[in-house]
């Protein structure tokens, strides 16, 4: 596939340059190892428990797609700094493509592998890798006495490569919903100088983290219970017209419990080549006794961070400014926090967030006409309880204003680091439904 679009660089020249989008071989293919280990024991002839251990490991995966292979590599640009934007020499037919001196063009163009094109994507990459491990309890019990229950727990982990979800996260669930959990899978966005979403190309281990849709804990309990009214039950079962009204009514019950997911953090204040931030304390940590609005307001504590340049207050004034401290321009080229990456993982298990449970419940009733015919009359109460789970907090992190009012690359004004705007469930819905089978 080639694309013909036009470029921009720093030296505002605007030229036509060829975009190479393909799919590279993979050196193996892609495969999945899984194995389990499982325990059963019958207590009775209707009560079954089963505990089980279950994991799995994949290699050679579809990871991030659209990966540009056509990037200054890290280690050049974290030499150069940004002198990489100097004039310097290229080869003369480079030079003509750009339509600049062959002795002054950009200086990224310089260090590109592949500076006839605007960008070499590899369309599906497949060094992705991921592994899972869980522990699985089931306690099932059948029918009897017209009561049936099965209850399923997990506690689990998904340790996954950088970006190993972003082409399902891009292509199947547009704007990272999922379904009506209202989940979402948080990527990290491109930088600037790289195709990847990750921000050292060059050391993608650096971003080996939890799978974004990592939910600690899971438990989901299904009830489904006969009403002990009418023929052959402990009440009102002395008249057969009582029973056609009262018999046969089953309520079910649809419990959902989860955790939360792992979060991903940006910082409002960026160096040269980072806009991730430090983690340098726990972010989890102060929300011990408050109430559901504090929480909606500061889910994440924010003291836990810290900007990629660090909190040297010195540094974030010269930052701020572009001075130093006499007041002489800062020289972002000597100032080596400026040039350092973020070391936050990509998705943080210690800041999750905030968990989730729903019921939903059904009360049903089949009114037999013959063996072959019957009217089933079902009331269904969706969110029964009508809890809404607080929704996923703001990631982008920053301070708000000083005590004295005043702002800086940290301190902003409308910092909304934390605070919790949305809900993961809709309100209760009810309906009533009427089918005829025959």
């Amino acid at each position: 596939m080639l694309n013909i679009r036009r470029s921009h660089d720093r030296t505002s020249c605007l030229t036509k340059r060829a975009a190479l989008g393909t799919y590279f071989r993979g050196s193996k293919d892609p495969y999945v190892q899984q194995w389990s280990l499982n325990v059963q024991h019958a207590f009775t002839p209707t009560t079954m428990l089963s505990v089980g251990y279950v994991g799995a490991r994949g290699e050679h995966l579809i990871g991030d797609p659209y990966r540009n292979a056509d990037y200054v590599p890290t280690a050049k640009r974290l030499q150069l700094r940004n002198n990489i934007y100097n004039s310097v020499p290229v080869d003369p037919l480079i030079a003509s493509i750009y339509g600049c001196p062959a002795d002054a063009c950009p200086g990224t163009i310089g260090y590109l592998p592949y500076p006839q094109y605007t960008n070499i994507s590899d369309m599906i990459s497949n060094d992705g890798w991921n592994l899972y491990n869980s522990l699985q309890v089931k306690f099932e019990k059948r029918t009897s006495k017209g009561l049936n229950i099965i209850a399923a727990y997990t506690f689990q982990k998904n340790l996954a490569s950088a970006n190993l979800s972003a082409l399902a996260n891009a292509e199947i669930t547009p704007g990272s919903l999922q379904g009506n959990l209202g989940r979402e899978l948080a990527i990290p966005g491109t930088t600037s100088f790289s195709g990847s979403t990750i921000e050292d190309p060059d050391n993608r281990r650096r971003y080996k983290s939890l799978s974004p849709d990592d939910t600690h804990q899971i438990l989901n309990l299904a009830v489904v219970y006969e009403l002990p009214f009418g023929y052959d039950k402990h009440f009102l079962n002395q008249s057969k017209g009582l029973d056609k009204l009262v018999g046969g009514w089953k309520l079910s019950q649809n419990w959902n419990f989860q955790s939360g997911v792992p979060l991903v953090f940006t910082s409002g204040a960026c160096n040269g080549i980072s806009c991730k931030p430090n983690l340098i304390g726990n972010l989890s940590s102060g929300r011990g006794g408050k109430s559901r609005v504090q929480l909606e307001n500061q889910w994440l504590n924010p003291k836990a961070l810290e900007a990629p340049f660090g909190s040297d207050p010195t540094v974030i004034k010269e930052v701020t400014s572009g001075n130093n401290p006499d007041g002489t321009p800062l020289d972002f080229n000597t100032l080596d926090q400026w040039w350092v990456f973020g070391n936050i993982a990509s998705n943080v298990g210690s800041a999750r967030s905030p968990g989730y449970w729903n019921a939903d419940l059904s009360l049903a009733k089949n009114f037999y006409l013959s063996e072959s015919r019957h009217f089933e009359l079902r009331w269904e109460l969706l969110n029964a309880f009508n809890h809404q789970n607080l929704g996923i907090p703001k990631t982008a992190w920053c301070l708000p204003p000083n005590a004295d009012g005043s702002t800086d690359a940290i301190y902003q004004f409308g910092c909304q680091f934390g605070k919790i705007t949305n809900v993961q469930t809709d309100p209760r819905a009810m309906e009533f439904a009427l089918k005829f089978y025959w």
